[in-house]
């Protein structure tokens, strides 16, 4: 083999290696614009999952808010309604049971005797259920 022979493969195998480096370089470069255009999109996904969470963390302190508002107002309509029991309705059931002890008035008719005795054990109930014996004690 002669010098130029040697030059001459020397040569091509150079072309080949070159050939060779230039097909790894355009397979770099798609892999490297692959990942760049994955590294985009886990970005937004990042960006996405972020926006998600302050929505999660904002709606859940809403929601703490509003069961502390609803809870408030709960015991405002129970002190309302136990004020309402002890301060109204009890002392108007004491007149209702009060009138129970008279006699009914003789023009009544037995039918409207029995209907009116009813009535009044409705309303002895409701005095016992709202618990107005305590009530009264209490004032």
């Amino acid at each position: 083999m002669t010098k130029d022979d040697a030059i001459d493969a020397l040569a091509e195998q150079c072309e080949r290696l070159v050939l060779q480096l230039e097909e790894l370089c355009e397979r770099s470069g798609t892999r490297v614009d692959w990942l760049t255009k994955r590294a985009a999109t886990n970005r937004r996904l990042i960006y996405l999952t972020m926006v998600g969470i302050s929505l999660d963390v904002l709606l859940t302190i809403g929601l703490i808010v509003i069961g502390q508002n609803v809870s408030a107002n709960a015991r405002e309509i129970a002190n309302v309604q136990e004020r309402t029991s002890t301060d109204v309705l009890c002392p108007l059931y004491a007149q209702f049971l009060t009138a129970s002890k008279a006699p009914p008035p003789p023009y009544y008719t037995p039918q409207q005797v029995a209907d009116r005795a009813k009535g009044f054990k409705v309303i002895e109930e409701g005095y016992r259920i709202l618990n107005c014996e305590n009530a009264a004690s209490s004032h």
